[in-house]
């Protein structure tokens, strides 16, 4: 999906500001859970898959105009959460296989600029500004018991690759009384838990893996 505000092609002029903001606050919440029992043999397994790409955008282009005494702000703005939770558990009295999967990717563009345009701030200034806030949070646990033979596993694997861009090009005129201010921010965080019990008689076998990108 996209969110965008922008000015093209077009003369504003006037005593007051102008201020256009893109903002984004894709969610995902996710609970994934699998169980199984038997006397014999029991396999039980979680898998979650989510996924946020979104474009934010806030400019000013194609040769436009802007003369205000006021201050001139395009500002774009993200900030995606994906939260999860995947578990699985598996019991049986021969052998048991538990496991839980969990993949979280978000890869969002965020772009604030300004093109072949002539910006004039009298008596302001002129913000540029494209930030991100991304979150993933997410716990993936699995367990296995059995008489005889256990094994439990669960993976953890979470990225986030947004592109954040801010910039003044193609020969843009921009200028003003107070500050012009040119800003690009990431401020993405991953919280990961990854966690395995497993138990047997005989043998057992417990991995529990994260990666954090």
């Amino acid at each position: 999906g996209s969110t965008a505000t922008s000015i093209s092609g077009s003369t504003f002029t006037g005593s007051g500001s102008i201020s256009m903001t893109s903002t984004s606050n894709p969610e995902i919440k996710s609970l994934t859970v699998g169980g199984s029992g038997a006397g014999t043999f029991a396999a039980g397994g979680a898998v979650s898959l989510n996924d946020i790409h979104h474009t934010t955008d806030s400019h000013i282009s194609g040769s436009a105009n802007l003369g205000i005494n006021g201050s001139i702000t395009a500002k774009a703005t993200d900030g995606s959460v994906i939260k999860g939770l995947a578990g699985a558990v598996a019991g049986a009295g021969g052998g048991a296989i538990g496991a839980s999967i969990a993949t979280n990717d978000i890869g969002n563009t965020i772009t604030a600029y300004v093109a072949n345009s002539t910006v004039d701030s009298g008596n302001g200034g002129v913000r540029v500004e494209a930030a991100s806030n991304a979150t993933i949070q997410t716990i993936t646990v699995a367990g296995s018991g059995a008489g005889t033979f256990a094994l439990g596993a669960s993976v953890s694997l979470n990225d986030i690759s947004n592109t954040i861009d801010a910039h003044i090009s193609g020969g843009s005129d921009v200028e003003a009384n107070g500050s012009i201010r040119v800003l690009a921010s990431d401020n993405s965080l991953i919280e990961s838990l990854a966690g395995n019990l497993s138990g047997a008689g005989g043998a057992a076998v417990g991995a529990a893996i994260a990666t954090n990108d």
